[in-house]
């Protein structure tokens, strides 16, 4: 059988740890508004906010900029009414991020993906429907949602 001695003293403080989200962005599209898409693309509106610390959104809803540079994880999911064979992707600065492409090779009716990247400070992001020239209407209630979050 083990004995247990006294409780020893309390050692010193340790490092102070990550407070959280640096900065973040819920936007969401709640109204299932039609969306022409062109074989281009075109922006995809988030008209709502649930959280918005660190960035700035244009008059349509549909571009955001980023205020701080950083590390940022990135997720967006798209639902659309009619299932089609359209694609998605983030612009950055206009150019597309590769790993937040989405072609799922046939109709689908949800667009979700999830990556990382780096980003700096002024750059501008928007969520892009794009692939066939047809007109794309957003589910009711959760259309479109974007979260964007500052890790360090």
């Amino acid at each position: 059988m083990a004995a247990t001695g006294p409780t020893g003293p309390i050692g010193p403080t340790g490092a102070t740890g990550i407070a959280g989200f640096a900065q973040a962005l819920n936007v969401y599209n709640p109204i299932g508004p039609s969306i022409a898409v062109t074989v281009a693309g075109v922006p995809v509106p988030f008209p709502s906010t649930t959280i918005n610390q660190g960035f700035t959104a244009n008059g349509t809803f549909d571009t955001f900029t980023v205020t701080n540079a950083g590390t940022y994880l990135i997720t967006y999911t798209i639902r659309i009414v009619e299932p089609q064979a359209y694609q998605t992707r983030v612009l950055v600065n206009g150019a597309e991020v590769p790993a937040s492409l989405f072609d799922p090779g046939t109709t689908s009716g949800i667009y979700d993906v999830t990556f990382g990247t780096e980003l700096d400070a002024g750059d501008t992001l928007q969520v892009q429907l794009y692939a066939i020239a047809q007109t794309a209407t957003l589910a009711s209630g959760n259309g479109a949602t974007l979260t964007i979050l500052r890790l360090f």
